[in-house]
């Protein structure tokens, strides 16, 4: 009995493409879960870096007005003679904050 060697041809090369279909889809989703891991890792570090620069700013702010106030006060009590209430000092803080001094 002779076997037609073009049949088992032709099935080892439909096995050989599948396999390596097979490897290569494997290696693009290899490759695409490491991607986006990365993406992911990289959004976070900037994440977390603005949220630094925007805490450090506000802090700069909130202390730039405050020291704004105590020197307001310090005038007034200087002209006036009389003192302003610390809760009307800190109410006047926060209206100055409101409206982004």
């Amino acid at each position: 009995a002779v076997v037609s060697t073009q049949s088992t041809g032709g099935y080892r090369m439909y096995r050989c493409v599948q396999r390596y279909k097979a490897a290569r889809e494997g290696a693009i989703r290899i490759q695409a879960a490491w991607r986006g891991y990365r993406a992911v890792r990289d959004f976070r570090v900037t994440r977390a870096a603005v949220v630094r620069i925007q805490a450090v700013w506000r802090g700069h702010r909130a202390r730039r007005v405050y020291q704004c106030l105590l020197r307001v006060e310090r005038l007034k009590r200087r002209l006036l003679g009389q003192s302003v209430p610390l809760k009307q000092v800190s109410r006047m803080s926060e209206d100055l904050q409101r409206m982004g001094y």
